[in-house]
């Protein structure tokens, strides 16, 4: 009974012959608890997703060589009861602890169960969850072959061997895998830093964090049996030329460039502002210029040009890219007169 608590108790026998000793038994109460019984099982596996449990109808493939652990998860945590063991149902399985290898066994590839049994047959059916499988050969990969749609691959794995590639090249790779029917045909792309990045399958060669230098293209496959393949390169700034420049004046309209049979009159003491604008592209490598004048008959101060005597004079207009114009001058030719 509960009395004052639990606690220690002592029970005594004392016997009427004074000759036999008193036997004194201690003794400690404790509250006997109710068994917590277990509300629900969860039970997954880190490689793979296991078939519906206790179906006969349900029965996935999985290869020879797979090895997964078995995650149980009981609710709630208290329960009275959680012990379980994990066995397979033949030897085309082998299971220690939680961890279970699926094996060529001894007949080779063919059907075989994880089977997890709760000593709380409450749970499953009668304790037990059942998960079937049927195990299937490894098909090895024997070819590889990688391309990509803008440039020529460098020898793979090669550390002799690191290609120009100019930044801003968007290259999808292209990764042809045999026999079709091999068992693990995935891959994944990555670069070796912030000179490229890769989205799947398109690499995209970038400025990176400290600007053009190597990089690699990694592909790496599932397939253990199969070898990275690591593809270098250089990145470097590609010279983007000027397609298309507009030169303007503010006062006058300019004579047609570099035309030796065309020269405008401009009365002595003009004052005009050149203006240098849609350089395309946008992006264009060099867009410097300056303006000068061929002879002492004007003055130039940053833009603006000033007509002070008399007499034949050029506005030049010289881009660093000598791509545009000629060789990079655009010649206007004028008279000063009074």
């Amino acid at each position: 009974v509960l009395g004052s608590g639990l606690g220690d108790v002592d029970i005594t026998i004392t016997f009427d012959d004074t000759a036999q000793d008193t036997l004194v038994y201690r003794l400690k109460t404790v509250e006997v608890l109710a068994d917590v019984p277990i509300d629900s099982v969860t039970i997954t596996a880190d490689v793979l997703t296991l078939p519906e449990a206790n179906n006969a109808e349900v029965r996935d493939q999985v290869f020879i060589g797979t090895v997964v652990t078995i995650t149980v998860d009981i609710l709630p945590l208290n329960a009275t009861n959680q012990n379980y063991t994990i066995t397979t149902s033949n030897s085309r399985a082998e299971a220690v602890g939680n961890v279970v290898t699926f094996v060529w066994g001894a007949t080779g590839p063919g059907s075989v169960s994880i089977i997890v049994t709760f000593e709380d047959t409450t749970v499953g059916v009668a304790g037990v969850y059942n998960f079937r499988f049927t195990t299937v050969e490894v098909v090895p990969v024997t070819d590889v072959t990688v391309s990509t749609d803008v440039l020529t691959l460098p020898e793979a794995n090669n550390a002799e061997v690191r290609d120009l590639v100019a930044i801003g090249t968007v290259a999808t790779f292209t990764v042809a895998i045999l026999p079709l029917n091999a068992s693990y045909p995935g891959y994944t792309i990555t670069t070796s830093n912030s000179r490229a990045e890769a989205v799947g399958n398109v690499v995209t060669f970038v400025y990176g964090n400290t600007g053009p230098g190597s990089v690699s293209v990694v592909v790496t496959f599932d397939d253990p049996s199969v070898a990275s393949l690591e593809y270098r390169f250089t990145t470097f700034e590609p010279v983007i030329p000027i397609t298309s420049v507009i030169i303007t004046a503010d006062t006058l309209t300019l004579p047609e460039a570099n035309n030796s049979e065309v020269r405008d009159n401009v009365l002595i003491n003009t004052v005009v502002t050149i203006t240098v604008s849609d350089i395309l592209p946008a992006n264009a490598s060099n867009q410097n210029y300056t303006i000068t004048v061929s002879n002492s008959r004007g003055t130039v101060s940053g833009n603006t040009v000033t007509f002070i005597t008399t007499g034949l004079i050029s506005i030049y207009v010289t881009f660093e890219d000598t791509s545009i114009g000629v060789a990079g001058v655009f010649n206007y030719r004028f008279t000063i007169i009074s």
